[in-house]
């Protein structure tokens, strides 16, 4: 089915084992919930979500759901107004600028509840930020981060991850890079020059000791699977070959596993 909702969205009641269709004015595609109960979709150029609570009380799909495109607040007012410049337009000063960008991964922010995303094609750089504000879609809000000329190597975006601090981290293919960004550090968030390189202060690259199998011509080469706890990333990696994240104090439990892979 063509069209931009050719990914469509069903409710399965573990009671009835009966599914449901929610026909999304979005197409579905890599998800997680917000505190709220949304179920938060990206997609190409926007964000979709459909309000669980709302739809188990009404069972109203197009009453229950909503979206963000992505416009940036080029011209600083601290707001977004109709009548933006288009992605293929040059950047008015005096209004605001749509984005095209890719939102393959997704991920939530505790400190604010703001929705980060990053791309998966190939030469996509962005890390893109949205407020859905009180009144989506005419409240949202857009950023747009790409990595300065400097880090060139970083060309295949993928994954991406928060912290409790609000720090983003955004996982690079091929290079064995996670870059993290703290915006915290940003000096210019909005105006004009917001299109992507306007906080280098606010990123840091890390590259990782990738092990290499002994044989690397029968086995392959091997990959790490980096895993991101609550307060940092910490990895160990006992003899076996499996590599466990923990969090950054000793008193806390381990968060989550994940294992090396060997790419045959």
């Amino acid at each position: 089915m063509e069209g931009p909702s050719a990914r469509q969205i069903e409710l399965l009641d573990p009671k009835t084992k009966q599914f449901t269709m929610v026909d999304s004015c979005f197409a579905a595609d890599h998800n997680v919930f917000d505190e709220r109960d949304n179920l938060i979709f990206g997609q190409d150029n926007a964000v979709g979500w459909i309000d669980t609570v709302a739809l188990d009380k009404t069972h109203d799909a197009g009453a229950s759901q909503g979206w963000c495109p992505g416009v940036v607040d080029t011209n600083g007012d601290g707001k977004i107004s109709t009548g933006w410049t288009e992605p293929d337009q040059p950047v008015d000063p005096k209004r605001d600028h749509r984005i095209e960008f890719g939102c393959y991964a997704i991920a939530l922010s505790p400190t604010d509840d703001s929705i980060w995303c990053s791309g998966i094609d190939h030469e996509d750089q962005t890390l893109v930020r949205l407020e859905r504000g009180a009144n989506p879609p005419q409240s949202c809000k857009t950023e747009v981060y790409i990595p300065p000329p400097s880090k060139a190597s970083l060309t295949y975006s993928g994954g991406v991850a928060v912290d409790s601090n609000g720090v983003v981290y955004q996982n690079w293919r091929g290079v064995h890079e996670i870059l993290s960004f703290d915006r915290r550090k940003c000096k210019v968030l909005n105006g004009p020059t917001a299109t992507g390189q306007q906080c280098p202060e606010g990123g840091r690259c890390t590259r990782s000791r990738v092990p290499r199998s002994k044989d690397r011509h029968r086995r392959g080469r091997s990959a790490l699977t980096c895993c991101i706890s609550p307060t940092s990333i910490t990895t160990t990696r006992s003899a076996s070959g499996r590599t466990s994240c923990w969090p950054a104090t000793s008193t806390q439990t381990r968060s989550s596993s994940c294992s090396r892979r060997t790419a045959r």
